[in-house]
């Protein structure tokens, strides 16, 4: 038996469906053991002949008993089946449905007029390096005899100049590590409905937030502090069920968490089993490790939130940044260093010093940090969308930015739907039934 990396790629038509439906193929192979191991999918540039679509690609591991000249021709009559014909191609690297490259065979090194292995170009190439190491770090390159890490690490792409992305048909939480490592910007955005979560799903949003904010903007409470258990799973139920795409991380309320362990667990349970949450998020540090890292033994992803806990705000005294002078910047370090170790998924950073911020970023190579109010270094953004949309009337905090006026748009709305009604210009014959 064994071992091959094939590189997968494909800039035409529905990429993902061509990809998919090859390693289906492969999968179905009696020579092939399942299950395969299969990478992130990244959609990346083209090299060489620019003029075309961006390609998704990504890297599969197979073990196998056939030959690696055996294989390239099962690899090659797959690309044939997806309707690739490699004579009709009249540009290298152009433009192709599929493509399917043997990278490594086990520590063979083969050099044929039709095959070479190593594959001599993968060296150079982030779109092939980047989900060989996600997949294989400590793969050895038969020529070099380094590592594939040891390969990655010394790739000057690889260092914030490679145009990738991840892509994914479902975000997990270790895609937000994937996207820190390649440098892409996580997006996340709060939702508490099927109709807005629909919206940040289809414009492929990273990460909705099923926040405890719904208790301001949804529910009209002061604070966050009135927002029970099963509110939250209420909410997170709509918000699921709108998403095939981001990511849901529903927020532990106040109380839910804190005062005993078993009830943190339960709770957090509660979140993922009734809710349908990926994830839920907690606010503190350092004291909360023993429970934080509880619920993470039970299997439930954490994400941990830092700087201005709005759940702590009288005892904070207001919303207040966080970590300004140097005893409270040691502290809000430690609680990120004390989360990231027990092994939080990601980590929310609000209204503290952008300094700070980008310092805890940097020194958490493993750990994905989300800013609100943290300035611009964080691997990712989180708004409450009701505050970016305007849609909620209060003064907004200085970390918000609008990009719309909806509560104008809406009250212009409901204002003409009055005047139309009252002087019976609504409905009209258009909107009416012989």
């Amino acid at each position: 038996m064994a071992v091959a990396y094939i590189s997968f790629g494909s800039n035409i038509g529905d990429r993902i469906k061509y990809i998919e439906t090859a390693l289906e193929i492969i999968r179905e192979n009696p020579c092939v053991q399942s299950p395969i191991q299969v990478s992130s999918y990244y959609e990346t540039e083209p090299v060489g002949y620019t003029y075309q679509p961006k390609f998704i690609n990504g890297v599969a591991r197979i073990d196998i008993t056939l030959s690696c000249e055996d294989l390239l021709e099962f690899l090659q009559r797959v690309e044939c089946m997806l309707g690739r014909k490699r004579s009709g191609e009249s540009v290298r690297w152009g433009p192709r449905n599929i493509d399917l490259d043997i990278l490594l065979y086990d520590n063979a090194c083969i050099l044929q007029p039709n095959l070479h292995v190593p594959h001599p170009e993968m060296q150079n190439r982030a779109f092939v390096m980047i989900p060989l190491n996600e997949i294989a770090p400590e793969a050895i390159h038969p020529i070099s005899g380094k590592t594939i890490r040891e390969l990655v690490e010394k790739m000057p792409e690889t260092k914030g100049n490679c145009k990738m992305e991840c892509c994914h048909a479902m975000i997990t939480t270790t895609n937000l590590l994937q996207m820190k490592n390649v440098g892409q910007k996580i997006t996340m955005l709060t939702a508490y409905d099927y109709s807005m979560a629909s919206i940040l799903d289809e414009v492929k949003i990273d990460v909705i937030l099923v926040g405890d904010s719904l208790g301001m903007v949804m529910l009209g409470y002061k604070n966050t502090i009135p927002v029970t258990m099963d509110e939250m799973v209420h909410h997170t139920k709509a918000v699921v069920r709108a998403c095939n795409h981001s990511l849901i991380v529903a927020d532990m309320p106040f109380l839910s968490y804190k005062i005993d362990v078993r009830d943190a667990v339960h709770n957090a349970g509660r979140l993922i089993k009734e809710g349908g949450a990926i994830g839920v998020k907690v606010e503190g540090g350092a004291e909360i490790v023993d429970i934080v890292s509880a619920i993470i033994k039970a299997d439930i992803p954490v994400m941990g939130h830092i700087g201005l806990t709005p759940q702590a705000v009288h005892q904070m005294g207001g919303y207040k940044v966080q970590g300004k002078d140097s005893k409270t910047a040691q502290k809000v370090f430690y609680d990120a260093q004390c989360l990231a170790d027990i092994g939080v998924f990601g980590l929310v950073m609000e209204c503290i010093p952008y300094k700070l911020a980008e310092e805890i970023t940097h020194t958490l190579p493993n750990t994905p940090t989300i800013g609100i109010g943290a300035g611009p270094h964080c691997d990712g953004q989180v708004l409450v969308s009701h505050d970016m949309l305007g849609l909620y009337n209060r003064k907004p905090p200085k970390f918000v930015r609008k990009y719309a006026d909806l509560t104008g748009v809406i009250t212009t709305a409901v204002e003409k739907f009055s005047k139309d009604v009252r002087e019976q210009k609504f409905p009209g014959l258009q909107e009416s039934y012989e």
